[in-house]
């Protein structure tokens, strides 16, 4: 069952669903990406969230993200401690028949599965 950490916060009226990703993300394409974070924002508004999903990584020294350009100034100004001192949701869903790999963790992809949002 695939299960992230994240961080569900609320910055000046804004929703925001961090998912805090493994480094191996940074060598992924940027199709790629964009495929990952539509497939959590997906599962993030059958499991009821509301916001946007923003994914965070560490690269090298750094933590980089993928947001909307109106949200950098506040991506640039946190880092990973941030982001992990802010985790309090859990997102999971069950796969019930394996496709293809979707996610980063290498996790299969699927179809008819059940979602779950728990509060940390």
């Amino acid at each position: 069952m695939p299960s992230y950490d994240i961080a569900h916060i609320n910055r000046q009226g804004q929703d925001i669903i961090i998912v805090p990703l493994d480094s191996a993300f940074d060598y992924k394409s940027s199709n790629e990406q964009a495929a990952i974070e539509s497939e959590l924002q997906r599962r993030s508004i059958a499991a009821g969230l509301r916001g946007s999903v923003v994914t965070v990584w560490n690269s090298g020294r750094s933590m980089k993200f993928r947001a909307p350009s109106s949200w950098h100034p506040f991506f640039r100004s946190i880092d990973m401690n941030y982001v992990f001192h802010n985790i309090n949701r859990s997102l999971s869903w069950q796969n019930v028949t394996a496709g293809q790999h979707m996610l980063p963790r290498f996790r299969t992809g699927e179809t008819n599965a059940l979602w779950q949002v728990q509060t940390l």
